[in-house]
């Protein structure tokens, strides 16, 4: 058995904030990685995240990413990858752009690879998605007037979920996964994986597609200026990850 801790944390709103993370953190982080195997669960792709991961030189032992249809450990070697045809999800998505002639960014997402498909409308829907891939981890929709088609995208969101696939939203994006992932089903995968207990560890996050994760532990931080709530889920409330204090938390052990 490794580690018993894992320090788990999101990404956006968590770790990066305000477009940054700040020197302290940074610091912070480094001397966690000397003592504890860090896990980054976030829904980015893994270019997104490959580039975050190169911009502040990052050190991590493994990243669960695609809202947790995606496993690597840091050497790329992919421990889980579940997938989902597009073929599901592409006449729901059509569908969407016939009212008030919606105009969107699509992304699939499948292991390393991502296909970035801009400004599709429903005039050129079928012709801009014709080779798009069999399979994939992910759909992220970036939805151009997100706030005044709300309705629609509710709408719409019921409809993918019907299919049994997974969706999570923020002001911005829609991001449609595999049914069964998530980030809390990718940790406890990878616990069992690496055989690390995952009740044990320091898990950190700050939006919705994060409370179950923060379920699997006492040792759960929420972000202060995060999705409230998360507030009755997590039992600390921080406004930096220099607020967490290993020492307590190796005692709690």
């Amino acid at each position: 058995m490794m580690d018993s801790i894992f320090f788990i944390s999101d990404i956006d709103g968590t770790i990066y904030r305000e477009k940054k993370v700040t020197e302290e953190e940074l610091f912070f982080l480094s001397s966690v990685s000397k003592r504890h195997p860090i896990v980054l669960a976030t829904g980015r792709n893994y270019a997104m995240f490959h580039r975050f991961i190169q911009e502040y030189n990052f050190e991590y032992e493994y990243c669960i990413l695609n809202n947790g249809a995606l496993v690597m450990d840091k050497h790329g070697s992919i421990l889980l990858s579940l997938i989902m045809k597009t073929s599901m999800i592409l006449p729901i998505i059509q569908k969407m752009l016939v009212k008030k002639e919606t105009i969107i960014n699509i992304t699939f997402s499948h292991l390393q690879q991502n296909i970035f498909l801009e400004r599709i409308h429903s005039n050129n829907f079928l012709k801009r998605t014709s080779n798009t891939p069999l399979i994939t981890n992910s759909v992220t929709l970036e939805v151009n007037g997100y706030k005044e088609l709300s309705s629609e995208i509710d709408i719409f969101t019921k409809a993918i979920e019907r299919t049994g696939f997974q969706v999570n939203k923020n002001k911005k994006y829609i991001d449609i996964s595999p049914l069964g992932s998530g980030k809390a089903s990718s940790v406890i995968c990878l616990g069992n994986l690496v055989e690390a207990d995952v009740s044990n560890s320091i898990i950190v996050g700050d939006e919705l597609n994060d409370k179950e994760m923060l379920m699997l532990t006492e040792k759960s931080y929420c972000m202060v200026n995060g999705n409230s709530e998360l507030f009755t889920v997590a039992n600390n409330i921080i406004s930096s990850l220099t607020e967490i204090s290993l020492k307590k938390e190796e005692q709690n052990e």
